[in-house]
């Protein structure tokens, strides 16, 4: 019975339309406000057809025939609808337009497919100019008449008026988003027993939180998210729509005017609150919202699905780490905190939990939570994280997996993702590259089946894409409603049909106007990034990945893990024996991984040194630098350039530099165009090595510095250096100490010098030259006229041969560093030299340490020091004052304003001078910053002036009092140190300390806030006094600042308890 009604219904509804089609063909275009009579028919008769047809299409979808869809698909039913709508409202102003219940800002629209929708063809236009959807005024659609004659003023208001209704018809009323909006509470609809069935749905967030609510089955899902708001606290809810969560599918976006019983929704299912239209709000202003945002966006980040560069994962993780747990603790937050991959991959991406083990990455993460600290409103961070994420070249964009071509006969796996301003698609052919294409570059897309879709971009061939059925749907939806709220709000965006129209679409005025996408800004897949990946991969056989295989992917198996993952053990510092333990060693990949994590971490950083000092660098080191800066080479053009290496730092490998090796070093020189300072001290070049290295030197112009020492080049190795570098005018600095050479170099480097004008750094201390080498140097110094820095220390020449070469030196205004320590100068040459500071030299560095100038020419030096206004460093260890000398040199400290580092080691200075030059540390110098007074005996009286030193001045940073203090004089200096604000390093080597000296030591480290070094070697500590050190410590352990102790050569064992006690201690302690 109730088919043959349905029958006999279509037939009479096919009939009305027939009518309906030949009426239409005889009408004109349909006026704005004021439709005809016809119209009017047409528009009344259609309201009743539209009604009937809902109702049989609520009964049974099925018995609507095909040929009916067609009938309804070829009318112009768009202009006829919102006629339909603005005609409703004038015959039934009680009840609403649509039976719809929207989110605010949102109008649903009918998502049948058509077959040609045209956005601005749907318009209601009138003449003059006809206007587009959602166009500004004046924007007229191309292709449509204009005339001469326009409307009156009545006209103009009644266009507007059906302008401004068909746009809200599309999009919702924009009265309320040209200002910040209001908090508005939300009223949610009561559930009535009579109303439904009840539900007790389970309402869940992006991060996988969830609450329980109750709603009726007739709700509409726009009630249903009205009422998880309002459990939330939400009222900004014009962003956000429901989705039903389907294990091993995509989810399934709900129509907010549906009700909930119609999709099937039951108390089994989950409903998903998140952003469909992923866009920047204009205001968001809500809190609760703001979270929302932001756990959407790290969602995604985590999940994959915005893929990013190591460096700002590590950054984005950081930051969701203060806002999780507020700010660092040393003590809490260090390696082992996340308890392993699963809890570390919350915070960062499967990219980078697969690369690298946890240890390494938590490092990094704390690093730069460390540097948060202070940051403690949730709303900014959330605010910073969000801006952050916006420079993700992918942010916002949603990707899916497509194949180009048919996957069954090989077609190619690509990314497509589709954005607010465009689409990105990976290329076919290069790996890890991408183009992009805005809106206003596109020409259309259409479905040509349930899995096959095509998208045609303006000057590029029809790109045909395969893909599952609901994706294809989810792609299509997503371009269309993307390329409308772009239609609506820029002008360069051109009008083509669509295969579908909008669904339910937030209004553009939400959102700030979106900018075109930035594909090369600081956080891009960057050069330095390429560099340290293919590095890693050559150096610990980690196959390399292609970053896009990460794009959108959520999780990773398991069984991949192996396949990908590097193990890169912790970096390890060990003593290289020295007694000042000041080198260390460190593995090569540890070493110049860890420098470009430290430039990666730092906001603009571009790496411009590579430092493998003491790194046992060799063959296998070098291949794999090669290889990592020829792939960020290749890719400089597609990623964020953040290389630019202009020094290369390789001295102190122990491994000789052969033949080899020198080619791989000028295979580098030319991988590094720009490398301006080549350091290979200490690398046991020998002769051969440096006759080697010359051969691969002959033709870089490029190089600024060179720096050999400590090679065993001897003459020879010399002689083929220069010779090499003879055409090189831009080589302005040459380093050839501890080489072993005799005067026979010397003359070689004094020839260089008188012809080369170009040279201002000669360094060639260490070298047994004696007096005929210096006078083979005086020759080239001489002719010399840009010479700057000379480091002539160790060189055994006597007083006679120094005369001479001060002489020369002395009549150069601009040279601004000489060193000569070790050498017999005399004191005729010291008196020359205290000339020299008052006659208006621009010397800085000043360095006479052991070279025997008498008292006289320490008194002429301090008379040189109290006018001169230059010199920043004066050494002087080494030297005996006498009263007089050492009184003139406190007095000139009194009075100097620029001295910054002062050595006077060893010089026996008299205590009535040493209390005066301290003196004048407490009260008048403000800015020496180092002073060396090892072994240079205090009395009390001067120890307490020191502990005055220490509790006011505040320039003073590095303070060396070895073998300085007895016990008395130690507990003097101890009392300065709690309150001191400056001082960075205390060496108290040598001095007695007593347990009452090591007790207010220990009360003073507490309270010091700015010690980080603190050396107490030999000084009588054993193994039970430390412990009670210990004792004092512990409750209290977290107040420690100072992050090296040093207690070598003290009577303690570091037994496995010890070690095991001082394990958590924020301060590295040695003993040996």
């Amino acid at each position: 019975m109730l088919i043959r009604q349905q029958q006999e219904l279509i037939q009479e509804q096919s009939r009305q339309i027939e009518q309906l089609k030949q009426l239409q063909h005889h009408q004109e275009v349909p006026r704005p406000m004021s439709p005809g009579r016809s119209t009017t028919a047409v528009v009344h008769a259609l309201d009743d057809i539209m009604d009937d047809l809902s109702q049989l299409i609520a009964a049974d979808t099925k018995a609507l025939p095909d040929t009916i869809l067609d009938d309804l698909q070829n009318l112009e039913l768009r202009p006829l609808t919102t006629a339909t709508a603005l005609h409703q409202q004038q015959r039934r102003p009680t009840s609403p337009p649509l039976p719809v219940v929207a989110p605010m800002g949102t109008v649903p629209t009918r998502a049948r497919p058509v077959s040609s929708y045209h956005p601005r063809a749907s318009a209601i236009t009138s003449p003059p100019a006809v206007q587009a959807i959602g166009a500004p005024p004046g924007r007229a659609s191309p292709g449509m008449a204009h005339t001469e004659s326009g409307p009156d003023q009545e006209q103009q208001q009644q266009q507007q008026q059906q302008q401004q209704h068909w746009t809200g018809a599309l999009f919702g009323a924009q009265a309320h988003y040209d200002a910040p909006p209001t908090k508005t509470p939300l009223v949610p609809r009561e559930v009535k027993a009579h109303e439904g069935a009840a539900l007790s749905l389970t309402m869940g967030l992006v991060d996988g939180s969830t609450k329980k609510i109750i709603v009726s089955d007739n709700f509409t899902v726009q009630d249903v998210l009205i009422a998880y708001a309002s459990k939330l606290g939400l009222w900004q809810v014009d962003f956000f729509s429901l989705a039903e969560s389907r294990p091993g599918k995509s989810d399934r976006w709900l129509h907010p005017a549906v009700q909930v019983g119609r999709y099937g929704i039951q108390e089994t299912s989950r409903l998903v609150l998140k952003i469909k239209f992923f866009k920047r709000p204009r205001y968001l202003v809500d809190p609760v919202a703001l979270r929302l945002f932001y756990l959407q966006i790290q969602t995604n980040v985590v999940a994959g699905a915005y893929p990013c560069t190591e460096r700002l994962a590590i950054t984005l993780a950081a930051h969701q780490l203060q806002i999780q747990e507020g700010d660092h603790q040393p003590q809490k937050h260090k390696p082992g905190w996340f308890g392993g991959v699963d809890n570390l991959q919350k915070f960062v991406p499967p990219e980078v939990t697969l690369k690298y083990p946890v240890d390494y990455i938590e490092e990094r993460i704390f690093r730069l939570h460390a540097k948060l600290i202070g940051k403690t409103n949730h709303e900014e961070l959330f605010r910073e994280y969000i801006d952050l994420a916006a420079a993700i070249p992918t942010f916002g964009i949603n990707l899916y997996n497509v194949f180009d071509g048919e996957f069954e006969k090989g077609g190619v796996k690509r990314r497509l993702g589709i954005g607010e301003d465009g689409i990105m698609l990976t290329r076919r052919a290069e790996k890890g590259a991408y183009d992009f294409y805005p809106w206003t570059s596109m020409g259309g897309w259409l479905k040509a089946s349930d899995t096959v879709f095509q998208v045609r971009v303006v000057g590029q061939p029809i790109f045909a894409f395969h893909a599952p059925a609901d994706c294809v749907f989810d792609i299509l939806e997503l371009m269309t409603g993307y390329y409308l709220m772009a239609f609506h709000s820029d002008p360069a965006v051109p009008d083509f049909p669509i295969p579908y129209e909008p669904d339910c679409l937030p209004h553009p005025r939400l959102f700030l106007p979106y900018k075109p996408r930035n594909l090369q800004n600081a956080y891009t897949r960057s050069c330095l990034e390429i560099l340290k990946h293919t590095y890693e991969a050559v150096y610990a056989f980690h196959p390399t990945t292609d970053d896009f295989t990460f794009l959108s992917m959520a999780s990773i198996p398991k069984a991949h893990i192996t396949q990908h993952i590097t193990y890169i053990p912790r970096l390890q510092l060990e003593c290289n024996g020295t007694n000042r333990c000041k080198e260390y060693t460190v593995r090569p990949v540890e070493a110049f991984m860890l420098q470009m994590d430290e430039t990666l971490d730092q906001s603009g950083g571009v790496l411009t040194k590579i430092v493998m000092r003491h790194c046992d660098v060799g063959e296998f080191q070098f291949k794999a630098l090669l290889k990592g800066l020829e792939a960020a080479a290749a890719q400089a053009v597609h990623a964020h350039n953040n290389i630019l290496i202009q020094e290369l730092d390789l001295s102190s490998n122990q491994n000789a530099i052969t033949a080899r090796h020198a080619q791989y070093i000028g295979q580098l020189l030319g991988a590094c165009p720009v490398l301006r300072v080549l350091n290979l001290n200490d690398c046991r070049l020998g002769t051969q090595g440096a006759v080697d290295l010359a051969a691969v030197l002959t033709s870089n112009l490029t190089l600024h510095e060179l720096h050999v020492a400590s090679n065993q080049i001897n003459d020879r190795g010399t002689a083929a250096l220069v010779k090499a570098l003879k055409g090189n005018q831009a080589l302005h600095a040459f380093n050839f100490a501890d080489n072993g050479l005799s005067a026979d170099g010397a003359k070689l480097l004094g020839d260089m010098l008188e012809k080369n004008p170009h040279v201002t750094t000669l360094a060639l201390g260490l070298n047994k030259f004696g007096d005929l080498g210096i006078n083979h140097l005086y020759h080239g110094i001489k002719c010399n006229t840009t010479l700057l820095r000379l480091d002539l220390c160790r060189t055994e020449f006597t007083a006679k041969a120094g005369k001479h070469l001060l002489r020369i030196l002395t009549e150069k205004p601009n040279i601004t560093c000489v060193k000569l320590a070790h050498n017999d100068i005399g004191q005729t040459g010291g008196q020359m030299l205290g000339a020299y500071l008052t006659s208006g030299s621009r010397l800085t560095v000043l360095d006479l340490s052991y070279t025997n100038i008498g008292s006289k020419a320490l008194k002429a030096i301090g008379r040189g020091l109290r006018e001169n206004r230059s010199v920043t460093t004066l050494k002087l260890s080494g030297n005996e004052f006498d009263k007089k000398g050492a009184m003139a040199l406190a007095e000139a400290l009194e009075a100097n304003r620029t001295l910054q580092h002062l050595a006077l080691a060893r010089c026996g200075l008299p205590k009535p001078a040493l209390w005066v030059l301290v003196q004048a540390l407490r009260s008048r110098n403000t800015t020496l910053q180092r002073l060396n007074l090892s072994h240079n005996p205090m009395n009390v009286e001067v120890a307490k002036v020191m502990g005055d030193v220490l509790a006011y001045n505040t320039s003073l940073q590095t303070l060396n009092l070895t073998g300085c203090l007895s016990s008395d004089g130690t507990k003097e200096i101890v009392t300065g140190i709690g309150v001191n604000r400056a001082l960075v390093k205390l060496n108290l080597s040598g001095c007695r300390m007593t347990k009452v000296v090591w007790t207010s030591l220990a009360d003073a480290i507490l309270q010091n806030r700015t010690l980080e070094r603190l050396l107490c070697k030999d000084t009588a500590c054993d193994a039970r006094l430390f412990e009670e050190v210990l004792n004092h410590w512990d409750l209290r352990k977290h107040l420690l600042h100072v992050k090296v102790l040093h207690l070598g050569s003290n009577n303690i064992t570091p037994t496995d308890r010890l070690q095991e006690r001082i394990r958590n201690y924020p301060v590295t302690i040695l003993f040996s």
